[in-house]
């Protein structure tokens, strides 16, 4: 995979066919979340399926439906999951970023509206550095989806996953992150029951002429980084 950044943070782009939205750990965070948490224009047309909503304030299967998900996501075979983004605000418990000892506070990932089910993103691994480094202090973390069994009271797998991406307080973090939720490999190959929604991708809005997107292409067995000016 190839992919370089200027010191502008913009990418090094080539137009090319067969194109799918797959941005690195250090796009999401520099390019993308940097930007919107500085109300920087985005690249292309990607505000078509970087959706802005609250990723706890519904069930996965409920708040991705409607929505569109990446470009070149969903094709029907286990390994292309569908992909949805979203610029999530972050929850803190009691709405408290801070502590009373000025420590960053208590995040809340319980599913609004979802108490005494047990609804909630269960993080799997803890915050660790985008890979390729970052300029602003680019993070993930890896989250499952788990639904409290109401016979045996325990955690039981919901069938989706989340990676979270956010950049340090110093850049501007804190408030919103970058957010990406597809249903889990092991639920969709053990027939386990996951919905989504399809939808039609000849609905979307018109596009303006001539205006760059950010996606990649798969040739060779490498993934490079390409641009296309839509007509």
């Amino acid at each position: 995979m190839t992919t370089s950044m200027s010191s502008h943070g913009d990418l090094s782009l080539e137009a090319g066919a067969g194109c799918a939205f797959c941005p690195t750990e250090r796009e999401l965070t520099d390019l993308y979340l940097h930007r919107k948490i500085n109300n920087v224009a985005l690249p292309g047309d990607t505000g078509s399926f970087i959706h802005v909503a609250d990723v706890y304030s519904a069930e996965p299967e409920k708040l991705v439906e409607r929505l569109h998900r990446a470009p070149g996501t969903g094709k029907g075979d286990v390994h292309k999951m569908p992909v949805w983004y979203f610029f999530s605000p972050v929850r803190y418990v009691r709405g408290r970023r801070t502590n009373a000892r000025g420590e960053p506070g208590r995040r809340s990932r319980t599913i609004k509206g979802a108490a005494g089910t047990g609804k909630h993103w269960h993080s799997e691994k803890g915050e660790r550095p985008v890979k390729g480094g970052s300029d602003y202090g680019g993070y993930e973390q890896y989250f499952s989806y788990k639904v409290k069994n109401p016979s045996s009271g325990k955690d039981e797998r919901g069938g989706w996953i989340m990676w979270e991406y956010g950049i340090s307080p110093e850049h501007g973090g804190g408030d919103l992150v970058l957010c990406k939720i597809y249903p889990s490999f092991h639920a969709v190959a053990a027939d386990e029951p996951v919905s989504y929604p399809v939808v039609n991708p000849k609905k979307r809005r018109h596009r303006p002429a001539a205006t760059p997107r950010i996606l990649r292409r798969a040739r060779g067995g490498n993934t490079r980084t390409t641009t296309t000016n839509t007509q």
